[in-house]
């Protein structure tokens, strides 16, 4: 019987130990980022807008905290700044309408939120190595 109770007893304290342990992780993690819920809102209204002149502070009210707490928060969960972020999303989804021919650079400079066709093809030269026609010439 002595044997069953300390069995007993370190199992008792084996799982106080794994809810702790899971209660630390969950503030930790709600701490040093967003929590998914606040993660999932921003991505998709990033996602969403990517069209448009995006500001920090119109993501970071989605988000529902300050504006120098969301950039701390977003990089945190996802290694990029917002900004970064969000130029990652429109190279991505360049290299995707580059590959429909039937669009104008023009018009995929117009969905990705840039004012004219030089400032996006600067944009991707830049992060690409080559223009977006010969990006298109390649595929």
């Amino acid at each position: 019987m002595n044997n069953a109770n300390l069995v007993l007893e370190q199992s008792q304290q084996y799982d106080e130990l794994q809810k702790y342990s899971t209660q630390k992780l969950t503030i930790r993690k709600y701490q040093d980022g967003l929590s998914n819920s606040q993660l999932r809102r921003t991505l998709e209204y990033i996602n969403d807008h990517l069209a448009e002149d995006l500001s920090i502070d119109a993501i970071a009210s989605i988000a529902g905290i300050s504006i120098s707490h969301f950039s701390r928060s977003f990089k945190q969960s996802m290694g990029l700044t917002p900004w970064q972020y969000v130029m990652q999303r429109r190279l991505e989804i360049a290299k995707q309408l580059l590959a429909m021919p039937q669009l104008s650079l023009s018009r995929i400079a117009m969905r990705l939120g840039f004012e004219y066709q030089g400032q996006f093809t600067t944009f991707f030269r830049k992060h690409i190595g080559i223009t977006p026609s010969a990006y298109r010439k390649s595929l």
